[in-house]
Order: structure tokens, then sequence, then C-alpha cells
């Protein structure tokens, strides 16, 4: 019956996942980088949010907050490398047990961050910005989760590269004057 029915949780991973990955296919068009280079850059604004939101509350710079910025190095620095190992897998046609491994624990992390997320937005001691903070963390086990795209720069630059070749714009249209009537 398992199989036959998902379960909320399931259908509510697929729905993010699906928000995820449309998110990335913009990106990579938009700016022609890779979905751990938008992973990276939400693990990046959950630490610059941790560290805003204690420098709001005027509190001290503590231990954690400098913990959760290197936490937000070393993530983004394994987005990278589960990246990188993923395009080489692709590129031999297998896949990484290493990648699917880690893409696992992501699945789990999301689903944590979606309860903390809440939580965040329920306690009244909270701040938006702390909800929002961890919203980006979350949102990074997902984009990380999606499957590889490579990037577009390299079409983008040969397309460009094309047009500025292309007779029709190098060319300066003859000028034809229009009679005025009276």
């Amino acid at each position: 019956m398992r199989n036959a029915r998902k379960g909320f949780y399931d259908r509510l991973d697929d729905t993010l996942m699906n928000y995820a990955s449309s998110a990335v296919r913009a990106w990579n068009r938009v700016t022609g980088k890779s979905k751990s280079d938008l992973a990276s850059a939400s693990i990046a604004t959950y630490s610059l949010g941790c560290l805003i939101n204690n420098l709001a509350k005027q509190e001290n710079i503590t231990p954690l907050t400098i913990g959760e910025g290197v936490l937000g190095i070393a993530i983004g620095t394994l987005y990278q490398q589960m990246e990188r190992r993923e395009v080489e897998c692709l590129e031999s046609n297998v896949k990484s047990e290493f990648v699917e491994e880690l893409k696992g624990v992501f699945r789990i992390v999301g689903s944590v961050g979606l309860w903390a997320t809440t939580g965040a937005l329920i306690d009244p001691n909270s701040t938006y910005l702390s909800a929002l903070s961890l919203f980006a963390a979350t949102a990074s086990n997902y984009i990380i989760r999606t499957e590889h795209l490579p990037p577009k720069k390299e079409e983008k630059r040969l397309v460009l590269e094309e047009i500025v070749q292309n007779e029709e714009f190098s060319e300066e249209p003859d000028l034809v004057p229009i009679p005025i009537p009276n």
C-alpha cells in the first residue's frame, strides 16, 4: 500500500524538488552558473543572515555565530565537490554512490530544515530574518539534489560572438532621406 500512495512528506518533497529544479534551470539560463553555485549562494545567505540577526539583536558575535559561518563555507565546498564528482560520473555514464548517498542525507536535512523554518516562524522570540536564513539553508538542500545542468556560459559566449561577426549587424544601414509633405 505504501508504494501505491505516497506519504505527505514524499509528496511535499516532490513538489519542493520541482520548484528547486525550476529555480536551478532559471539560474542556469540567466547566469550560466551551475546548481552548486546557487546552493552555495543559498547557504552563504544562511550564514550571513545568522550574523546579521545576531548584530540586529545587539548580541555579541559568539562562537556559535562563527561556527555557522564556517559551516556555511564547509557545506558550500561540499556542494562544489559533489557537483564535480557528479559531472565526472555523468561523463562516464555511471552514478556516483558518494553523490547519491549525500543526496539522501540532504533529503533528511531538508525535512529537518522545513520543521526548523516553521518553528522559527511560529516562535515569538525568533525574528523573520532567522526564519529567512533557515529557509535559505533548507532551500540549498533541495537545490543540490536536482539534476545536473551543464553551464550555459560557453553557449552564451558563442552566440554573442556569432552576432558580432554577423554581417547584418556589423554594416551600417544606408540612410535614405524621407520627404516631408508640406
